[in-house]
């Protein structure tokens, strides 16, 4: 057999290289292809997916409107996001107007599903609006026990400082409306972004009343011309002061230092939130809302309207008549419950047995 010299070994082992290198490419061109056109099938497969899925999510929302708006008649479902404590337990003693009462304090607790970082850079701001519900609203309950669309409200109502004289319920701030809901400036003076919780004054809202938003005031919400009825902006109220008798006295000063109020820990304090309150004079006009004892008007139907008024004010019950000059407080305690008004616990079983009795 014929030896192979070196040379020709070299130039065959050179085409073999040359002949492995060149298929290597040409499977690796082939694999780069495959990769383009899968990449290239499953582009073409996403886009129809997207298009697919937002067809039909377009779809189900129009399916979804239509439903709802043929089950509630375009009603929309509101989660509260938030309760709020504060010191009036219910509707008698709260206060018409938050800002006529900077000492009323409270807070809002987030509830456990909304993130509590929701509340970051809420202390740059010192107001913010509350989007709240009369939930202890009497016609509210009649409300949600009605099963017919037809259920109707009253058109007209008669603000406290009208004294009697009825208005649409749209040109007032009663909490009597087709959907209860109302809005309130207040102040806030510390936010506890950990624990979920705003510290505020200015409170004009009942204890448990549920928070559906809330939202910083800003200068732009401010309207610098604007117009509104006198009897908004007049009210014929006496210039009273506040007069605490000895007795009366002497129990507050004692609870503000036992009880452990969460709000009010000093007399001091105690007694600026009840010069706030009742000098706004929280009496209805059925019990004799601007009307004081020296007054013969207090005196109307067989109503003896000079009678002492009892409210209650971070669980005390303040016992109250309305001087010429003064609002004079003439005797307080701790345990005080008004029966004719209920606080939401109470108002669940109302409208727990109204159901029964429509059922």
């Amino acid at each position: 057999m014929p030896s192979i010299s070196k040379a020709t070994y070299l130039w065959i082992l050179t085409i073999a290289i040359a002949c492995c290198s060149a298929i290597k490419c040409l499977a690796v061109q082939h694999d780069l292809k495959e990769a383009r056109e899968k990449l290239r099938r499953e582009e073409e497969l996403r886009n129809m997916e997207r298009a697919g899925r937002t067809k039909a999510e377009r779809r189900l929302r129009c399916e979804l409107k239509a439903l709802i708006r043929g089950q509630t008649n375009g009603g929309v479902c509101l989660k509260p996001i938030a309760r709020i404590s504060s010191p009036f337990k219910g509707r008698c003693g709260t206060p018409r107007q938050g800002l006529l009462a900077p000492n009323a304090r409270g807070q809002i607790k987030l509830q456990s599903g909304i993130c509590k970082t929701s509340l970051d850079q809420l202390n740059a701001f010192t107001h913010m609006w509350v989007i709240f519900l009369f939930d202890q609203n009497t016609n509210w309950t009649d409300a949600l026990c009605s099963e017919s669309e037809s259920f109707t409200y009253t058109a007209k109502i008669a603000p406290p400082r009208l004294f009697g004289k009825r208005v649409g319920v749209f040109s007032t701030r009663s909490p009597h409306r087709p959907n209860p809901i109302g809005l309130s400036v207040v102040a806030i003076q510390a936010v506890d972004e950990k624990a979920g919780v705003i510290h505020i004054s200015g409170v004009d809202l009942t204890d448990g009343t549920p928070i559906l938003d809330i939202k910083p005031y800003i200068p732009y919400d401010v309207v610098l011309e604007h117009k509104v009825p006198a009897w908004v902006v007049c009210e014929d109220l006496p210039a009273w002061q506040l007069q605490v008798m000895p007795e009366a006295e002497a129990v507050l000063r004692e609870l503000a230092t036992e009880r452990g109020s969460p709000f009010y820990s000093t007399y001091e304090e105690l007694r600026a939130l009840l010069r706030d309150v009742l000098l706004q004079d929280v009496r209805s006009i059925h019990k004799g809302r601007g009307t004081v004892v020296e007054d013969k008007s207090s005196l109307k139907g067989g109503a003896n309207f000079s009678e002492p008024f009892t409210c209650n004010i971070d669980d005390i019950a303040v016992e109250f008549v309305a001087l010429q000059n003064a609002i004079q407080i003439i005797r307080c305690s701790e345990e005080y419950r008004n029966a004719l008004d209920p606080g939401p616990e109470d108002n669940k079983l109302v409208i727990e047995n109204k159901r029964k009795s429509h059922g």
